[in-house]
């Protein structure tokens, strides 16, 4: 595993042999590595170029260090890429994930000034709408926190329908015919507060997406807006871009 004669200096040679357990699947994601001194047997190295290895692989995201426990191995950012329309549980499918939801708490309660323009409802203090709040997970692992807003006009008896490890966008296509067929999303980047970051297994105020998506249906009316916080360490956002000919 190591050729002492080589020109590649022996962290890289560690670093390298490393990052190919991971990216050939022999080491997955979760897996607790060797500790320092287990490696520094193994290759017949001293401590330092361990350490230099590990660290390298831990910036560039192939490891995480969890204190008192270890070194494991990372889960890797999911990359987002535009714009196909899916729901999270069809996202989290189509790469292979088991998607699930927790429901954190639902009811019907006045619709907020800015939620009510969004939603495009009209003017009135009966207008009402219900909130969901869900934790998203993609195998057993949490990924974000989810507030939605739907006209309860539209879905009066959604309350009954809901529940944990169900897609929304489901039960909406299903039970109301509100077929999601256009939405546009907006990117932002946040601190996670004490709360969310409980939630989310994650520190306090360390980054995170805030991503707000609003939903027409076929009919062309707004049956959703939902703000989304989701980790940064699990979601990276790819856009294509083209250049026109001029």
């Amino acid at each position: 595993m190591i050729e002492r004669r080589s020109v590649l200096p022996l962290y890289y040679q560690v670093q390298e042999y490393l990052r190919q357990q991971i990216d050939t699947g022999a080491w997955k994601p979760g897996d607790q590595i060797l500790t320092e001194r287990q490696l520094c047997e193994l290759f017949g190295v001293s401590r330092i170029t361990i350490v230099k290895a590990l660290t390298r692989l831990v910036e560039e995201g192939y490891l995480v260090r969890e204190q008192g426990k270890g070194t494991f191995v990372a889960y890797r950012p999911l990359i987002i890429s535009p714009p196909r329309l899916r729901s999270f549980t069809e996202d989290m499918a189509q790469r292979g994930l088991k998607a699930g939801s927790r429901i954190l708490s639902y009811g019907v309660q006045p619709c907020p000034a800015h939620v009510r323009t969004i939603l495009e409802l009209p003017d009135g203090d009966a207008d009402l709408v219900w909130v969901v709040e869900r934790l998203r997970t993609a195998n057993g692992e949490p990924m974000g926190l989810q507030r939605a807003y739907l006209p309860y006009a539209r879905f009066s008896e959604l309350g009954s329908l809901l529940a944990d490890d169900v897609s929304l966008y489901q039960i909406l296509a299903q039970h109301y015919q509100a077929h999601p067929v256009r939405a546009v999303e907006t990117y932002s980047a946040v601190a996670l507060s004490d709360a969310e970051a409980a939630l989310l297994k994650q520190v306090s105020g360390c980054p995170a997406f805030a991503v707000e998506r609003t939903t027409w249906a076929s009919d062309g009316a707004i049956i959703e807006y939902v703000r989304s916080v989701m980790r940064s360490d699990k979601y990276h956002y790819s856009v294509e871009l083209q250049r026109t000919q001029s």
